[in-house]
Protein backbone atom coordinates (compact mmCIF):
# COMPACT_ATOMS: atom_id res chain seq x y z
CA UNK A 1 0.00 0.00 0.00
CA UNK A 2 1.37 3.53 0.07
CA UNK A 3 2.00 3.27 3.39
CA UNK A 4 4.07 0.21 3.10
CA UNK A 5 2.08 -2.22 4.63
CA UNK A 6 1.99 -5.69 2.93
CA UNK A 7 -1.57 -7.82 3.02
CA UNK A 8 -1.14 -11.40 1.85
CA UNK A 9 -5.06 -12.59 1.14
CA UNK A 10 -5.62 -16.01 2.94
CA UNK A 11 -9.15 -16.56 1.46
CA UNK A 12 -9.64 -15.04 -1.76
CA UNK A 13 -11.40 -17.66 -3.37
CA UNK A 14 -13.85 -18.49 -0.74
CA UNK A 15 -16.92 -17.59 -1.58
CA UNK A 16 -19.98 -15.93 -0.14
CA UNK A 17 -17.74 -15.10 2.98
CA UNK A 18 -18.10 -12.78 6.00
CA UNK A 19 -14.82 -11.79 6.83
CA UNK A 20 -11.46 -11.08 5.53
CA UNK A 21 -8.62 -13.05 6.76
CA UNK A 22 -5.19 -11.85 5.99
CA UNK A 23 -1.26 -11.72 7.01
CA UNK A 24 -0.36 -8.40 7.38
CA UNK A 25 3.44 -7.21 7.70
CA UNK A 26 4.05 -3.53 8.79
CA UNK A 27 7.16 -2.25 7.90
CA UNK A 28 10.20 -0.58 9.79
CA UNK A 29 10.06 2.91 8.71
CA UNK A 30 6.59 3.28 7.10
CA UNK A 31 6.60 5.98 4.38
CA UNK A 32 3.82 7.64 6.07
CA UNK A 33 0.75 7.20 8.93
CA UNK A 34 -2.39 6.39 7.66
CA UNK A 35 -5.65 6.17 10.23
CA UNK A 36 -7.94 3.58 9.12
CA UNK A 37 -11.66 3.64 9.93
CA UNK A 38 -14.67 1.43 8.60
CA UNK A 39 -17.84 -0.39 9.89
CA UNK A 40 -17.36 -4.01 11.80
CA UNK A 41 -14.48 -5.25 13.77
CA UNK A 42 -11.46 -6.85 13.53
CA UNK A 43 -8.70 -8.87 15.26
CA UNK A 44 -4.99 -9.07 15.13
CA UNK A 45 -2.41 -11.89 16.31
CA UNK A 46 0.73 -10.57 16.35
CA UNK A 47 2.87 -13.59 14.33
CA UNK A 48 6.49 -11.71 14.82
CA UNK A 49 7.96 -8.55 16.13
CA UNK A 50 6.10 -6.04 18.05
CA UNK A 51 3.25 -3.24 17.02
CA UNK A 52 2.22 -0.13 18.78
CA UNK A 53 -1.30 -0.06 18.18
CA UNK A 54 -3.68 2.88 18.15
CA UNK A 55 -7.26 2.82 18.71
CA UNK A 56 -9.45 6.09 19.14
CA UNK A 57 -7.00 7.71 22.28
CA UNK A 58 -5.74 4.22 23.62
CA UNK A 59 -2.53 3.49 22.31
CA UNK A 60 -1.03 -0.16 23.04
CA UNK A 61 2.02 -1.86 22.69
CA UNK A 62 1.92 -5.66 21.71
CA UNK A 63 4.33 -8.19 20.81
CA UNK A 64 4.49 -11.79 19.38
CA UNK A 65 1.76 -13.88 20.62
CA UNK A 66 -0.31 -10.84 21.81
CA UNK A 67 -4.07 -10.32 20.54
CA UNK A 68 -6.41 -7.23 20.15
CA UNK A 69 -9.93 -7.55 19.06
CA UNK A 70 -11.38 -4.43 18.33
CA UNK A 71 -14.71 -1.79 17.00
CA UNK A 72 -13.33 -1.09 13.67
CA UNK A 73 -15.61 1.96 13.38
CA UNK A 74 -13.13 3.89 15.97
CA UNK A 75 -10.37 5.08 14.35
CA UNK A 76 -7.23 2.95 14.32
CA UNK A 77 -3.48 2.10 12.94
CA UNK A 78 -0.63 0.21 13.88
CA UNK A 79 3.20 0.34 13.20
CA UNK A 80 5.77 -1.51 13.88
CA UNK A 81 8.57 -1.12 16.92
CA UNK A 82 12.68 -1.69 16.77
CA UNK A 83 14.55 -3.13 13.77
CA UNK A 84 11.88 -5.97 13.11
CA UNK A 85 8.65 -5.86 10.80
CA UNK A 86 5.52 -6.40 12.37
CA UNK A 87 3.71 -9.63 10.96
CA UNK A 88 0.26 -10.34 12.18
CA UNK A 89 -2.80 -12.60 11.31
CA UNK A 90 -5.73 -10.22 10.90
CA UNK A 91 -9.41 -10.63 9.95
CA UNK A 92 -11.87 -8.24 9.42
CA UNK A 93 -15.72 -8.50 9.51
CA UNK A 94 -17.58 -6.39 7.93
CA UNK A 95 -21.28 -6.29 8.72
CA UNK A 96 -21.78 -5.28 4.55
CA UNK A 97 -20.38 -8.63 3.74
CA UNK A 98 -23.16 -10.85 5.18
Amino acid sequence: TSVGYSYEAVAHNFKNKMMEPFVLTLPVNPKKRKVYQHEGQEILFILEGTMRFFHGTAELLVEEGDCVYFDSSIPHFGESVGDKAAKCFMVVFSPSNK
